[in-house]
């Protein structure tokens, strides 16, 4: 009666200990979810500069794949915990971020209804283990995975409180077409600018390139649809203002939230 009695006791404290089954996927991507997005790297009527070999404009065309979703830590962290992985004792744990940390996200799964990312995370007293970031980039404290099984934490200390992380689609360049004009200093009482057309996969494969001289003393620089104002130039550098680009698209063009994530 008192081992039955004992017996009872151990599984009562053990309860916690099993093993949560996690359906763990990789993250599906759609080829239909693509969106073309641009980006530039000036603003109409906004004053510039550029040093020679440096990007006076830089165009770009590239694309988002919806489904493809990278993670960034926004915070330095600290994750202390507790846990048991039967028939091993329980052990403490101690997993860290670093703020500006990008990674891939490829694997996916659910929690009582709640969808998480799973991010590898290694630990120097633990095996390399999980953490779930819901969609809206909030850890979930209480619970980490090892491969398609999930552990509940004890006596959680996280510094800070509340990290953050954030969820997004990265806009890719590849197979997009990147336009970009290149100041190459005063030349003779010449402006040198070095214009070309390329891949932005494939830097080597140009599809136009051109070497354009204009004369210092003129006040603009006019170039195909591109109509640019010169406030100062010099073998040093040249301050410029872009009047017009002939409407080249940009991520204005597009939503917000793109906007704010283009290259």
């Amino acid at each position: 009666m008192k081992n039955i009695y004992q017996l009872c006791i151990v599984l009562a404290l053990c309860a916690g200990c099993a093993a949560i089954r996690l359906d763990v996927q990789p993250v599906k991507h759609d080829p239909n979810s693509q969106e073309i997005v641009y980006d530039k790297n000036y603003a109409i009527g906004r004053q510039m500069t550029a040093s020679p070999g440096q990007s006076m404009i830089l165009w770009q065309q590239g694309s988002i794949q919806e489904d493809q979703k990278y993670i960034v830590f926004e915070d330095d962290f600290t994750l202390k915990f507790m846990y048991t992985e039967m028939p091993m004792p329980t052990r403490m744990c101690t997993i860290t971020g670093t703020k500006g940390f990008e990674g891939h996200l490829q694997a996916v799964t659910k929690y009582k209804g709640e969808k998480y990312y799973v991010v590898a995370r290694e630990s120097l007293d633990c095996p390399t283990l999980d953490l779930l970031i819901g969609e809206d980039g909030t850890l979930n404290k209480s619970l980490v995975a090892f491969g398609s099984r999930g552990y509940q934490l004890k006596d959680v200390q996280l510094t800070p409180p509340d990290p953050h992380f954030t969820v997004y689609s990265k806009p890719d360049t590849h197979n997009g077409t990147t336009r970009e004009m290149i100041f190459g200093g005063v030349n003779n009482g010449s402006i040198t600018i070095f214009y070309r057309e390329y891949s932005s996969d494939n830097l080597a494969k140009q599809t136009s390139s051109q070497n354009l001289s204009f004369d210092s003393k003129g006040e603009t620089i006019e170039f195909k649809d591109i109509k640019i104002k010169v406030l100062e130039a010099s073998n040093e550098k040249i301050v410029f203002t872009v009047l017009d680009d002939g409407g080249l698209p940009s991520c204005d063009m597009t939503s917000a939230l793109k906007c704010q994530s283009a290259f």
